[in-house]
C-alpha cells in the first residue's frame, strides 16, 4: 500500500503560495481529491514521476473548491475513470463529471472502490452553518476488521 501526498496547503505560508486545499494519491491509481488549482497538481503529479493519465478511480471528499479545482483535468487525461461522489453532491459538478462522459458511482453507503480501499460512504455534516455532504477512505491493512 503506497499513500503519495500529491499536493497540500494547511498553513497560512503555503496557501499564500500554491493555494488551497489537498490531493492523495493511492497504489498509483486512486485519486482522492484534485487540490484548488489545476496547475498545482499537474505540476506536483509530473515532479512525482506520476502521469496525469494513469487515474482508474478519482474519490471526491466533498464538494468545495479547494478539493475539486483540478477535477476538469483529471477527467480529461481519463476518459471513463470511476468517479465516487456522494449523493448530496451539487448537480453543477455531477453536471462537470458527466461532460467529460466519466462513470459516477454514488457512495450513499460504505463503498468498496478496489480491494481492501473503500469509501464511508456519504456523512452529513456543517461547514459555516450550510450542510456538508462528504466522505472518507478507508483503508483495510492486514487482518484488522477496521
Amino acid at each position: 500500500m503506497e499513500i503519495k501526498v500529491i499536493a497540500e496547503a494547511s498553513t497560512k505560508l503555503q496557501r499564500l503560495f500554491v493555494g488551497w486545499g489537498v490531493s492523495f494519491l493511492v497504489n498509483n491509481d486512486i485519486l482522492f481529491d484534485t487540490f484548488s488549482t489545476p496547475d498545482t497538481l499537474k505540476h506536483n503529479l509530473s515532479k512525482q514521476g506520476v502521469k496525469i493519465s494513469s487515474f482508474k478511480h478519482l474519490v471526491i471528499s466533498h464538494d468545495h473548491w479547494d478539493h475539486t479545482g483540478g477535477v476538469r483535468v483529471v477527467l480529461y487525461n481519463n476518459p471513463g475513470i470511476k468517479v465516487y461522489l456522494c449523493p448530496g453532491f451539487s448537480n453543477e459538478f455531477r453536471n462537470i463529471v458527466t461532460q467529460y462522459n466519466c462513470r459516477i458511482i454514488d457512495c450513499r453507503v460504505f463503498t468498496e472502490i478496489r480491494d481492501n480501499i473503500y469509501t464511508t460512504g456519504e456523512i452529513c455534516g456543517t461547514y459555516n452553518g450550510k450542510t456538508i455532504f462528504e466522505q472518507s477512505l478507508v483503508i483495510k491493512n492486514g487482518s484488522s476488521p477496521f
